[in-house]
């Protein structure tokens, strides 16, 4: 039967209609992710499924922890459609409960080792969490508490877990070694088979989180079958298959480590390697002992893994290649290996450039839709008029894999969907054609715009020409205030490998050589070694806002006290 059995209030599904077309293409299956994976432990149980540095477990190893996690996690009382908050950094523990939660019909709720009391209480709060998942392990934060302290906040909470403690119980919180541990292998085979065999392919699987561009991140419901399918076209739009390596240091929970890299290397047998930390050594030692062939590390990283000589040109041979959002030729020439662009977001859309692009749609473009399914529109922001061929327009997109409503929020969801169920991404794109092929090219956020008494500078735009720089690797701009113009801009740059330093002289001849408009020149120069990274794991403009507000104030003052 095609569709959802028993819809879970809040919950916006696809059309049933709509998925008969899906399941008629083939693209939608009757299959979970809990089937999917049970299906690649199956076939490939003596293969490595995860690594951490000096550790690897197999898919039969693998298959058995989370199985005993599921039961484990069954017996405490937790019921398939309960929700589950994941709060932890990295480790294969991690993957562990994540996956063990999956086979016990449970749903994680992704949110991030960075997130407080604000996040927790309105996201645990909304999704009605029966439990809370959290690392004990030095990230600079006590989780293990503070989870205890938000389900004495949290009605709906009745267990706390600590992962990566061993068998203590820091705080009195259960050890969930200890508890998967205690549980019978065959046994607990049995009662996940059960489970396994009432899951629903259309229901959710897992709570994914907006970026929280527009406030406290929203709740985006992602569904068995769908996520298979993400997973699924992954692989096959770049060709993986058992030998793929992958790793990512970003946060395990975002969608993009998910479902471009841990679950499209699970379900055809590859590996995921794993850095326990996001420290450089940790990162180079994972690459050093596991040579990952599929990767999305920062630029500003592999600069800093070059430059200790941590990494040479032989660290990514015979990779099918790493991601990154822009620079890929620059990249591509510190590694040796080839790098692709990408675009997405936890709505739904994926977009990569890959091997069978030419170099100039690389270094332009963000590729297309990894799926033929996904429709594209770029129509006049906040209008659903499509724009001219050629202009850049926001994208709105609806396909199996985007979403039809954020969870319970009737009032984002009215702002956020069309009238036709197109998601509105509020990004602005355009069309390029490049050797006779069409390709979707970013260019900026709607609302990424500084105002400068009344003139308005698309930041995007600018960081883009000023990457050209021979000496600028990376660029953000942001508004500072000003009392004349209300702002000017200011532009944040990382240096390219061997620059000691660039003067905005030398950026505004660069910009004015490309003949750019002057009022779009950035006013001040602030030179970084990287950018601030904000809860979702994503560099923040607003905090780079608040640092240069911050150092324009000192500055004020310092010229008060001397005159």
């Amino acid at each position: 039967m095609v569709g959802v059995k028993r819809p879970m209030p809040g919950v916006t599904y696809i059309p049933n209609a709509v998925l008969e077309y899906y399941a008629g293409e083939g693209v939608l299956k009757d299959e979970t992710l809990s089937d999917a994976l049970t299906a690649s432990c199956a076939r490939w149980p003596d293969r490595v499924a995860l690594s951490e540095p000096g550790v690897t477990i197999t898919y039969r190893q693998f298959d058995e922890i989370t199985d005993r996690a599921a039961a484990a996690l069954h017996r405490l009382g937790l019921r398939p459609l309960d929700r589950v908050i994941f709060q932890a950094i990295n480790s294969k523990e991690l993957l562990f409960a994540f996956f063990g939660c999956i086979k016990a019909g449970l749903i994680p709720i992704c949110t991030l080792a960075a997130h407080r009391a604000h996040e927790i209480l309105q996201i645990g709060g909304q999704a009605e969490a029966k439990a809370h998942i959290v690392s004990y392990a030095p990230v600079g934060f006590d989780l293990v508490e503070f989870a205890l302290e938000m389900r004495d906040r949290l009605p709906s909470v009745e267990h706390v877990i600590a992962i990566q403690c061993g068998m203590d119980t820091p705080h009195g919180a259960p050890s969930f070694e200890a508890l998967w541990q205690a549980e019978d292998p065959g046994t607990a085979k049995a009662t996940v088979a059960r489970i396994r065999a009432e899951l629903d392919p259309y229901q959710v699987c897992v709570f994914q989180l907006s970026g929280g561009t527009s406030g406290t991140p929203k709740i985006i419901p992602r569904f068995h079958n769908e996520y298979v399918y993400t997973a699924g076209q992954i692989s096959r739009f770049f060709g993986f298959d058992e030998t793929v390596v992958s790793f990512t240091p970003n946060p395990m929970m975002h969608n993009m480590p998910m479902a471009c890299f841990i679950l499209p290397a699970l379900l055809v047998g590859g590996e995921v390697a794993i850095a326990t930390s996001p420290k450089i050594e940790m990162i180079a030692a994972a690459i050093k002992e596991r040579r990952p062939t599929w990767c999305a590390i920062m630029l500003v990283h592999i600069l800093r893994l070059k430059e200790l000589g941590l990494i040479d040109e032989n660290s990514f041979a015979g990779a099918y290649g790493l991601i990154c959002p822009e620079k890929p030729s620059k990249l591509s020439a510190l590694i040796n290996a080839p790098a692709y662009t990408l675009f997405g977001m936890t709505e739904g859309l994926l977009c990569h450039t890959r091997k069978e692009d030419s170099l100039a749609a690389i270094e332009i473009s963000v590729g297309n839709s990894i799926s033929p399914y996904d429709e594209i529109r770029l129509v006049e922001p906040g209008s659903e008029r499509d724009v001219e061929p050629g202009q850049i327009g926001e994208l709105i997109v609806r396909g199996p894999s985007v979403t039809r409503g954020y969870y319970m929020s009737p009032e984002r969801n009215a702002e956020a969907f069309t009238s036709d169920h197109y998601y509105r991404s509020g990004d602005l794109l355009s069309w390029r054609i490049v050797d006779g092929k069409r390709y979707l090219s970013f260019e900026g956020r709607v609302k990424d715009v500084i105002d400068r008494g009344g003139e308005k500078i698309n930041a995007s735009e600018v960081e883009r020409l000023m990457n050209e720089h021979p000496k600028i690797t990376a660029t953000m701009c942001v508004g500072m205030p000003d009392p004349a113009f209300g702002e000017r801009m200011c532009a944040f740059v990382v240096l390219a490998e061997g620059a000691t330093g660039i003067e905005l002289a030398e950026v505004t001849q660069h910009l004015d050589g490309l003949g750019v408009a002057k009022f779009k020149f950035p006013e001040r120069i602030e030179i970084v070694h990287g950018f601030p990274i904000a809860v979702s794991g994503k560099p923040s403009k607003p905090m780079l806002r608040d640092m240069i507000t911050q150092k324009l104030a000192e500055e004020r003052a310092q010229q008060e006290k001397v005159a």
